[in-house]
């Protein structure tokens, strides 16, 4: 892994993807585990590179996976990207919660 990926994934934006995840869960009283980012670089591959697991529970475990690129982070921070990953992420954690995670 690249020194330019683990900035991306160690970013002020990516901290910030993490910090909304948690207190999103908490408002919908979702237990999150964990909130972690990754990366991956295949040049057939079809999702963008880096990727932010969620592992939840509430009864039952489990994770959902949410696929970013380089600019979808780092725009997080500066308002460019934020309500598109804010939706995408509020609506597959409202979409766990209804049909009971």
């Amino acid at each position: 892994m690249s020194r330019d990926s683990m900035d991306v994934m160690t970013s002020p934006s990516a901290e910030a993807i993490r910090t909304y995840c948690h207190e999103l869960a908490q408002e919908l009283e979702i237990t999150l585990v964990d909130a972690c980012w990754g990366y991956t670089f295949a040049p057939a591959y079809t999702h963008p590179p880096y990727h932010l697991v969620l592992t939840l529970t509430q009864p039952l475990t489990t994770t959902l996976e949410f696929w970013f690129t380089r600019a979808q982070v780092l725009g997080y921070v500066v308002g460019m990207t934020k309500a598109a990953i804010r939706i995408q992420i509020r609506d597959a954690l409202a979409t766990r919660l209804r049909d009971g995670l």
